[in-house]
């Protein structure tokens, strides 16, 4: 789908691709606290990213259609049911991507569905060529020194990608973050993984 990304920080306007159907902003830092581990919403990126490929596929796949208006909070009052009923209880197990895929994974197959999230080593040429033939939702972590950070990917265009970033990394931070543009040459020294969803 073709749209417009916003790229630097006076934010100007450039043609992109956009994935189908889209996600609406959704930024964390109004959310409320989680219901369990009482994580504060600049500790919820993770869940926000994969809420928002629920909210994705929601509009996407019929027998998802509950999940279309899930909102952060119910995301997570699920994802720390899981955790404590899988014995996943260590601190960082609610900040682990493979906890997270795994509890997509485990939503998708009690529904016999065949879409499952992939866990991989950020590939930025991987990345592009799954949105090309996809248009579907992905995400990305992000290392720089001490700051560890997860996006959501929402399209590309020729010099990067459109990211939807609530809290933001250097130059967003803190600034509104939807359909942003992150160039390659930007991102390169700093991508660690990726989040793929495949049938």
């Amino acid at each position: 789908m073709k749209g417009f990304a916003f790229q630097g920080e006076n934010y100007e306007p450039i043609s992109c691709e956009l994935m189908e159907p889209m996600v609406e902003w959704n930024p964390q830092r109004v959310d409320p606290n989680s219901p369990f581990l009482g994580l504060k919403g600049s500790q919820q990126c993770m869940g926000n990213c994969f809420q928002n490929a629920q909210r994705h596929f929601g509009r996407k796949i019929p027998e998802l259609k509950s999940l279309a208006h899930n909102s952060t909070y119910s995301y997570y009052a699920a994802f720390e049911s899981f955790l404590k009923e899988t014995g996943k209880t260590k601190p960082d197990d609610v900040y682990m991507l493979e906890n997270h895929a795994e509890f997509f994974n485990q939503m998708m197959g009690s529904l016999s569905l065949n879409l499952r999230a992939q866990v991989l080593k950020a590939n930025l040429t991987e990345l592009r060529n799954y949105f090309n033939k996809t248009k579907q939702i992905a995400i990305l972590g992000i290392a720089k020194g001490d700051f560890r950070h997860i996006t959501t990917v929402l399209g590309t265009t020729d010099s990067g990608f459109v990211i939807t970033d609530p809290y933001g990394l250097y130059p967003y931070r803190q600034r509104f973050g939807h359909c942003i543009v992150y160039t390659e040459k930007f991102l390169k020294p700093i991508v660690t993984r990726m989040v793929l969803f495949r049938s």
